[in-house]
């Protein structure tokens, strides 16, 4: 199978490049006092480790690094066009994971200063996202976090099915892709409930906990 054309780039952050960057299980992180951005460590136990993906095969650790280091080490990884959808991003994180008849997942969590410089580049990324799969429709993954997206489509040369998944919850936005090869049907209840894990992690991290959720949990 063909690498996916959603396929992020491995420690940088790139919506660029068409990748995929993306709650507390259908409750709202809203409280009586604004959400507190994430540390670099606290983003880094974000996005999920081979404890949440019992079963699954790390093909890429989790990590985390601020945007200043991603453009110390090469080439600005926002372009002109997403110029704003990086503005306040404190850390990013990622992970991903594959497995024998499992799809390939790609986890990104951008950890942002404040709510509302996360709420400004939701839409952003979400735009570019989108235009990264052919015949995009709608996936329904549950009412999480503050806000949130998801399609399913064509994401690779051979009619691979993919999906893209995006979550904001209070100052973090999660999102994950997932994609399995042509002649395998990509499971949709799989990534919601990987989306609501994602989503449900970046919420007790911002509740000062030590991220728990995983696929073998609920």
């Amino acid at each position: 199978m063909r690498r996916m054309t959603v396929r992020p780039q491995r420690r940088i952050v790139t919506v660029c490049a068409a990748l995929a960057l993306l709650s507390a299980c259908g409750q709202s992180s809203a409280n009586d006092k604004a959400a507190a951005p994430l540390s670099e460590q606290q983003t880094k136990t974000v996005v999920p480790d081979a404890k949440a993906m019992p079963g699954w095969e790390v093909t890429n650790p989790p990590d985390a690094y601020s945007l200043e280091k991603a453009r110390s080490a090469g080439p600005d990884p926002c372009p002109k066009e997403l110029r704003k959808g990086c503005e306040g991003i404190r850390y990013a994180g990622s992970s991903e994971f594959s497995g024998t008849k499992k799809p390939n997942v790609s986890f990104t969590a951008m950890a942002y200063q404040n709510e509302a410089a996360a709420k400004a580049a939701y839409d952003v990324f979400w735009a570019s996202y989108v235009k990264s799969l052919a015949k995009p429709e709608k996936l329904d993954i549950g009412a999480l976090g503050d806000r949130r997206n998801a399609v399913v489509g064509v994401g690779g040369y051979e009619g691979e099915e993919a999906a893209i998944a995006q979550v904001r919850v209070g100052t973090v936005i999660v999102s994950l892709t997932a994609g399995v090869g042509r002649s395998t049907r990509l499971d949709h209840a799989l990534v919601k409930k990987l989306s609501a894990v994602f989503a449900d992690r970046a919420r007790e991290a911002q509740a000062g906990e030590k991220p728990s959720a995983g696929v073998d949990t609920g």
